[in-house]
């Protein structure tokens, strides 16, 4: 029997999304967790997404390097064999956080995959390249260096989602510093909860770092592309749609993780270890500032995109993220320097 085709691979992932978007839909994590049949339903559509993504072709992967191809097959794994200890809060994070914004992503590679298929366009978003450099197993000098540089990248959307994974850290070490200690004993379920979705976010942050900078490889390209005839001009445009709609997704998901660890630290800052409050402060900062980073990263690419029906959502969205975030980091500071204080 022949290989699926990997196009329905990603049909398949698509629509074990939709599924989890109308199964959890106006739900909150506390009716989430309390609904078992949801929440069965829930873990075998991740579990589709996991093992869809395993059997997408290397090459293909490659030739897409913008969809978190590792994540998703890594996802299958965390529910499979984290499912029954303390994932309660990853998979509800998961579904609500990092799920969503595949959705334009892999759509993008199903049109563009089929357009090339059908040849009517010369130029692919694979032909566009992106960078080869890998900061993320580079030195913070080299990195630091080549932000400062005359490089075009890493740029403010990069150096945003690490800021963001610097705010994530401190939050992890202050639950790791409270985690294990009689006199917390009371909030150790709470914290190790904080915990997890922190690192999650933590780690995927690291990873947008990275992300953020292959994007803009892509948007170079495309206004690099040829415009003497009608066809290369309606090719580039084209093109450039598609890499702004792409090179917004990874500071987009910056914005919705910093929101996360903002809403984390304002629970922290109550119960975690006080003689690391100052900590949470400053995973606090860092979050805050990292968010409001990454929506201007947003809305330049928005001020590229001519698909209203795009753009509405997606900055509604990060005009209520613009509002909440220093809301949550006011909270949080101000019960920071009120113990500082004393």
């Amino acid at each position: 029997m022949p290989p699926r085709d990997w196009k329905l691979r990603i049909e398949d992932i698509l629509d074990a999304i939709e599924k989890i978007q109308r199964y959890t839909a106006e739900m909150t994590f506390d009716t989430f967790v309390a609904d078992e049949m949801r929440l069965d339903a829930v873990v075998r559509n991740i579990t589709t997404i996991g093992e869809a993504a395993r059997h997408v072709p290397k090459d293909v992967q490659d030739r897409y390097p913008n969809a978190p191809w590792a994540d998703m097959r890594d996802i299958r794994n965390v529910v499979t064999h984290e499912y029954f200890r303390l994932s309660l809060p990853i998979l509800w994070h998961t579904t609500q956080q990092n799920l969503p914004p595949l959705v334009p992503v892999l759509r993008t590679i199903l049109h563009e995959a089929r357009r090339s298929r059908s040849g009517s366009s010369k130029v692919s978003m694979s032909d566009l390249g992106a960078t080869k450099m890998d900061y993320r197993s580079e030195t913070i000098r080299k990195y630091l260096d080549d932000a400062a540089s005359n490089l075009p990248a890493p740029g403010g959307g990069s150096v945003s989602a690490l800021a963001g994974a610097l705010g994530a850290a401190m939050g992890c070490m202050v639950c790791n510093l409270t985690i294990g200690k009689e006199q917390f004993d009371q909030v150790e379920s709470q914290v190790k909860g904080i915990l997890s979705v922190c690192d999650a976010s933590r780690v995927r942050l690291l990873d947008l770092t990275q992300a953020d900078v292959d994007a803009y490889g892509h948007v170079s390209r495309a206004y690099r592309m040829p415009r003497q005839t009608d066809e290369e001009k309606q090719a580039r445009r084209a093109a450039i749609q598609e890499a702004c709609k792409n090179a917004l997704q990874p500071p987009l998901q910056s914005v919705r993780e910093c929101l996360t660890i903002l809403r984390l630290m304002e629970r922290l800052v109550d119960i975690g270890n006080p003689a690391l409050i100052s900590d949470v402060g400053v995973a606090g900062v860092l979050a805050e500032a990292a968010l409001r980073g990454a929506k201007l990263n947003v809305e330049i690419n928005l001020n590229a995109i001519k698909d209203a029906e795009f753009v509405a959502p997606i900055r509604k969205e990060i005009e209520t993220a613009a509002h909440e975030g220093p809301r949550l980091m006011t909270l949080v500071l101000a019960k920071v320097e009120a113990a500082l204080k004393k």
